[in-house]
């Protein structure tokens, strides 16, 4: 049934149906809209699959070769002394005496 309604289509209106979608989109858009909607896929799905591989060593074998090209001195960025980040202990008893005079008037 399909296809016999698509081939009566195609014989009064050409191949393409130009003749009758040209009409309906000039005599009444809201339909012609909703004929647009239905032949428009409500989603598309994409699967993608990217792998990247980087060789940190070779980059910064790259990066040393571009820095020496230009003979510019390298700043040598290793931390002299290392600091752990752990809480310092609280001390379980803190004595301070603070003398205190009172007030000067004067």
């Amino acid at each position: 049934m399909k296809q016999a309604i698509l081939t009566l289509f195609e014989e009064l209106n050409g191949p393409n149906g130009d003749a009758y979608l040209r009409e309906i989109a000039a005599s009444d858009p809201k339909l012609f809209i909703g004929l647009v909607a239905k032949i428009l896929p409500s989603s598309v799905e994409q699967k993608i699959e990217v792998e990247h591989k980087l060789d940190l060593g070779k980059a910064l074998r790259e990066a040393e070769a571009r820095v020496a090209h230009f003979n510019a001195t390298v700043i040598d960025h290793t931390p002299s002394q290392t600091f752990s980040a752990l809480p310092v202990p609280i001390l379980e008893q803190v004595e301070q005496t603070v003398a205190f005079d009172g007030y000067d008037d004067a």
